[in-house]
């Protein structure tokens, strides 16, 4: 196929083999069977709720859940889906303690003896590590991918959220479940030149000819990831904002200010990120003890998970740290 025959449509994001294991409401958990002879111990990937949780598995060679599958572990992901109206009101526990602790027990009786790496990025690092705090000896690891944790370090989201400028009461009284659009529309914002600056350069590198067919490919699937918007269940964006961006509960809540989790934990963030600045996924190692350990990358928020320097470089290392507390822990 010659490179100016890619179309938008042709571009098909999340192809790694997968099948459903279970479901919870509208959300659902999907299984990667592992590759090669050796199985290790399975991970869990919890990605937000403002978009479709494929920026982990983009394309082929592009692809999160492939890496950790290619390397012998079975592989789940929890796709959040689309919020019906009855979810606005579903609180912030019922996905944490409810969807979540369905998908571990799922995970724990399809696997018995090995408890699962959980996998938490960005908004769903923050569920990831509400769920360590509450229920600590059901994970065994834990790897934290751009997550926010210190929110008075969230630059001009913080801004944006201070009690008396947002009222996110208002908000979702109007909407129920927040529009998806309208969640990425801010995120845009905040560097509003970034996007119009990456279209024009693929489009004036498209006319010189100067792309080939993979890079081609690879900016029409994150373009078509960007914009497959789904709707954000109403009270937990609520209690998102209040209790996070606003109290800043991970810093100040006694209960949440030094996490009950104390098994190896591994904090990922990005030296470029905007919308997660480093000072702000830092934090997560005084939550997390002793054993927590941390990988700043030179990448931004989305170029963690996507870019091709990322995969050569970035999840190597990840898996080989994975490796050594599995053998560590006798289960290599």
């Amino acid at each position: 196929m010659a490179a100016a025959s890619i179309k938008p449509a042709s571009v098909r994001v999340g192809r790694t083999p997968r099948r459903k294991a279970a479901g919870s409401g509208p959300a659902s958990l999907f299984y990667y069977a592992p590759k090669g002879r050796v199985h290790r111990a399975p991970v869990l990937m919890v990605y937000a709720m403002v978009n479709k949780p494929f920026v982990l598995d983009l394309l082929p060679g592009l692809s999160v859940v492939e890496r950790f599958r290619d390397a012998g572990h079975p592989v789940y992901l929890v796709d959040w889906g689309t919020a019906r109206p009855q979810d606005a009101s579903r609180p912030l526990e019922d996905y944490v303690l409810g969807d979540l602790g369905h998908f571990m027990d799922v995970i724990a009786a399809r696997h018995p003896g090995k408890k699962p790496t959980v996998f938490g990025y960005c908004e769903g690092g923050l569920f990831s590590l509400l769920y360590a705090a509450a229920r600590p000896k059901t994970i065994a690891r834990l790897i934290l991918l751009a997550t926010p944790v210190d929110f008075s370090k969230m630059g001009t989201l913080c801004t944006w959220s201070q009690k008396g400028q947002f009222d996110v009461d208002l908000l979702v009284r109007a909407f129920g479940n927040v529009p998806g659009s309208f969640l990425w529309s801010a995120f845009e914002t905040l560097k509003p030149l970034s996007s119009l600056r990456g279209n024009l350069g693929f489009l004036d590198a498209l006319y010189q000819k100067k792309l080939s067919e993979g890079q081609i490919e690879q900016f029409l699937a994150l373009e078509a990831w960007k914009r497959e918007f789904v709707p954000h269940p109403g009270e937990v964006f609520r209690r998102v904002v209040k209790d996070f961006y606003q109290d800043n509960k991970f810093m100040k809540s006694k209960d949440l200010k030094r996490s009950r989790f104390r098994g190896p934990a591994l904090v990922i963030y990005g030296e470029r990120d905007h919308l997660v600045p480093p000072a702000a996924a830092e934090a997560a190692l005084g939550l997390l003890g002793r054993r927590a350990e941390s990988i700043a990358f030179k990448a931004g928020h989305v170029g963690l998970s996507v870019s091709g320097r990322a995969h050569r470089e970035l999840w190597p290392k990840v898996l080989k740290w994975l490796s050594n507390k599995e053998a560590t822990d006798g289960l290599a």
